[in-house]
């Protein structure tokens, strides 16, 4: 056979030629009538009232010891609607590609769609630093009023009462910015996501891209909601800072400004350990991913594994890998630690510096008044002087991932020639005209880089995408071919004749000329030589999302053969397949892929050698008791095999040798051709063996019709050991067994560690408020020397805490995820088939 199989994703479309779209999944989702978003008043969407019925029902469920499920879930409200949104970006790139033909950018598609919603998050995220700005200014005045001796005790209330509302705005919009940002940058989600998985589909089979279009689908698409949580501060930020520079000044002068001058002089330092963690965040990546594959390498052949007692091999192989991986964490950690030690102990030493040196110059500016408003407005802008160079990081890296995005969409140009059609008085259900299969322009390329001879072909398209690279070979030309409606034609031909690659031409999977055109008259069904299978149970795989019917299904199975396969799996058509199928053997695979052709009852199904994968006398009852059974009755078959023993029975007969239809017609007609000798000599031992084998598979194909039409049950085993979500609090048990592989020591040191740092901190603001406040400490007054110095003393201790609890916390991690890893290995490889 020839290599030119669909690979396994579009396998799944090829199942359904009429492919639905990611939108009309994404459509199934959605709910009639108004959700309770919608129906919630104003005052509810702000306050996130409208949320309390689902988490007093979650409260409810945990009482009764149940879990919530998909339909205990809110309906989505229809402004967050995820096919409408899709619709609307792809117009809207549909729009943007037509204008700018050169040059399309989706980011301009996204802005035109959701930039509203985002704006309006933007709206309320300038309100709460607005607020957040305003509240040391009502602090000021409220510290004044309380060291005036002649004061009027309802303005206190009236301040007092400001503050508290001015934090509660700050808090109600804070969350209102949130959740509208992140809804925006959710639904560009999404609908990209959608875009992404509908492009994937219009792919040629061998594009060779599996690579680029996960990362796009998965990780590219994932940056945006990274972007959401910073894309307000690369605006709002650099106006805080201004005014709140302005306001320090004018709170204690010019010294306030040393503050934030330590903040800027930091912030280059923040970003260049920021950059250590992405660089070392890649290189754990890669050892990750070498990991992974190990552990694939060990579950895909775990039977083996077992069988030769490989078992400690293995472990110690993906435990090695594990070891680099964790020492490069190690790192991460070591910059990790720098940079919480910078964030938790930049404020006190900016403090410490800022009122030493006020004091210096200006004794007057240490006053209650003056000192705490500063110090808030230091903290307001702390947070955003922070994050502005991760904030402009985050914009390149989503920038980066846009642009693969885009790359993804732009470069979907597989050839749709396929039609389908409905027509009741055509005898043919499918019409090849003039198609012309060409070979891969990857491989073309890469054998012209490396100097290699052109493709073996018998003919080449002269339009080549790149003028000094030889030109794409033709596998097949100018086929037309008519598959009969209703019948079963059997493509027979020698080993690397073009008979997968006219079936790839046929399910619309190839890569073809302009000019091609195939037409199917029904809908299809495709079971490729390569069987697809779902991680999912057997039956999920038969019934392949169609609603059940017991009756047609246990046709389907006992057609297939599967009956006695389910009698020997523990939980019977219950039992999950692991992922490619990895706990069923190759004809089991190939069965259950044939058994959801059948299940599907499409009007044509084409089977790329079902028949290769199994033993010869399953071989005939398949073929009697399915392909050619009651089953299959009065359905389009098309079977490409090299079983010659089954040709008389087919009622059209096609031909493949050296890559072109050599003969069509029916079986009398093959017998009198030229064409015989050619498959006899490839395949006539192969026939004489299943000849031979005939009388076994007449005798399984009637016992198939004997077989009691009843599912066998799952057993009393495989029931107790059904897998169920945990449901309730999160046991002592796991908490200490947490501990325990962490270690208990460095859990000790972390957790004392953050309590003398949470009293140092206390303590160091102490002091603030007695100088400040001129108060005896001690029962006697202080000097500002002795308050310097305690004060150093307390930022110095600060500092160290912070850098004692992030180490210790580090060492804990790093136990945690070496001991969890190699226990999760270890009890996996030692589990029982």
């Amino acid at each position: 056979m020839t290599s030119e199989a669909p690979a396994s994703a579009r396998q799944v479309a090829s199942y359904e030629p009429q492919q639905r779209s990611g939108v009309e999944y994404a459509e199934e989702f959605q709910h009639d009538g108004d959700s309770e978003h919608e129906r919630a008043p104003w005052y509810s969407w702000l306050a996130y009232t409208w949320v309390s019925p689902m988490l007093t029902r979650g409260a409810e469920r945990m009482k009764s010891r149940t879990a919530l499920t998909f339909s205990d879930l809110y309906k989505m409200p229809k402004f967050e609607d995820p096919a409408e949104d899709t619709r609307q970006l792809r117009e809207a790139w549909e729009a943007e590609v037509e204008a700018n033909p050169q040059n399309p950018s989706i980011e301009r598609a996204l802005r035109k769609v959701f930039a509203g919603r985002v704006m309006i998050g933007g709206a309320f995220r300038f309100i709460s630093d607005g607020a957040a700005f305003a509240a040391p200014f009502l602090l000021r005045q409220f510290l004044r009023w309380i060291a005036e001796e002649d004061k009027e005790e309802w303005v206190g209330y009236v301040y007092a009462a400001a503050i508290g509302l001015c934090n509660m705005l700050m808090s109600v919009t804070l969350a209102a910015a949130s959740h509208h940002t992140l809804s925006g940058f959710a639904q560009m989600q999404h609908a990209l996501t959608v875009m992404v998985f509908d492009a994937a589909l219009k792919y040629p089979a061998n594009h060779g891209k599996s690579g680029n279009l996960i990362a796009a689908h998965a990780s590219d698409t994932a940056k945006l909601l990274e972007l959401a949580m910073f894309i307000h501060g690369l605006w709002v930020s650099p106006i805080l800072v201004v005014g709140a520079l302005i306001a320090i000044w004018f709170f204690i002068g010019w010294a306030g400004l040393i503050g934030v001058g330590l903040m800027v002089l930091t912030t280059p330092l923040q970003g260049i350990i920021m950059r250590q963690v992405y660089s070392l965040r890649g290189e754990q990546v890669k050892k990750m991913d070498r990991r992974v594959n190990f552990i694939n390498e060990a579950l895909q052949g775990i039977r083996i594994c077992k069988f030769m007692n490989w078992e400690g091999s293995f472990n110690s192989r993906v435990q090695d890998a594990r070891l680099d991986e964790v020492d490069v964490l190690r790192r991460m950690y070591t910059y990790r630690i720098m940079f919480a030690v910078i964030m938790n102990s930049l404020p006190q030493i900016i403090t410490f510096a800022l009122f030493t040196i006020a004091f210096g110059f200006d004794d007057g500016a240490i006053t209650p008044d003056n000192v705490f408003p500063a110090l808030a407005m230091i903290n307001v802008i702390r947070i955003p002087m922070m994050f502005i160079p991760m904030s402009i990081g985050k914009l390149f890296e989503t920038k980066i991932s846009l642009g693969r995005i885009q790359a993804v969409l732009l470069n979907a140009d597989r050839k749709e020639f396929v039609k389908h059609a409905d027509n009741a008085s055509d005898d043919a259900a499918v019409r090849l005209q003039d198609v012309t299969v060409l070979g891969d322009a990857e491989k073309v390329k890469k054998e012209a880089k490396e100097g290699g001879p052109p493709p073996n072909s018998f003919a080449s398209d002269g339009a080549s995408e790149v003028s000094d690279v030889p030109a794409r070979p033709r596998i097949l030309e100018d086929v037309s071919l008519s598959i009969p409606k209703g019948k079963l034609t059997i493509v027979i031909g020698p080993t690397a004749s073009g008979k997968s690659t006219l079936v790839s031409a046929i399910v619309g999977e190839a890569d073809v000329t302009e000019g091609s055109r195939v037409v199917h008259n029904g809908p299809m069904a495709f079971v490729p030589q390569d069987a697809w299978i779902q991680n999912a149970t057997v039956r999920e795989n038969i019934t392949f999302g169609q609603t059940f019917d017991e009756e047609w299904y246990i046709d389907t199975v006992i057609a297939s053969q599967l009956m006695d396969d389910l009698k020997q799996l523990s939980a019977s058509d219950f039992t999950a397949i692991g992922e490619r199928g990895i706990n069923l053997s190759g004809g089991q695979k190939q069965r259950v892929a044939l058994a959801r052709a059948v299940y599907s009852k499409r009007d044509i199904v084409v089977m790329d050698d079902p028949l290769s994968a199994v033993d010869p006398h399953v071989c005939r009852a398949l073929f009697e008791g399915c392909i050619n059974g009651d089953v299959m009755k009065g359905r389009t078959r098309v079977l490409v095999t090299h079983q010659v023993q089954f040709l008389p029975q087919a009622d059209f007969i096609v031909v493949m040798d050296k890559c072109r239809v050599a003969f069509t017609g029916t079986y009398e007609e093959y017998q009198k051709s030229d064409v015989v000798g050619v498959v006899e000599e490839a395949t006539g031992a192969e026939g004489e063996e299943d000849t031979h084998e005939g009388a076994t598979g007449e005798a399984a194909a009637a016992a198939a019709l004997s077989v009691e039409r009843k599912l066998p049950e799952p057993s009393k085993d495989a029931i107790e050991s059904t897998e169920e979500a945990a449901i309730g609090d999160v046991q002592w048990d796991t908490y200490s067994w947490y501990t325990r592989l962490g270690r208990y020591s460095m859990f000790t040191l972390t957790v004392i560690f953050s309590l003398l740092w949470t009293a140092s901190n206390v303590t160091f603001n102490l002091m603030l408020a007695w100088w400040s406040a001129d108060a005896e400490v001690g029962g006697r007054q202080l000097s500002n020397n002795e308050y310097i110095m305690w004060f150093g003393i307390m930022c110095a201790i600060c500092l160290l805490m912070v850098f004692c609890r992030q180490y210790a916390y580090s060492r804990f991690a790093l136990n945690v995820a070496r001991n969890v890893h190699g226990s999760l290995m270890e009890n996996m490889m030692k589990a029982p088939m």
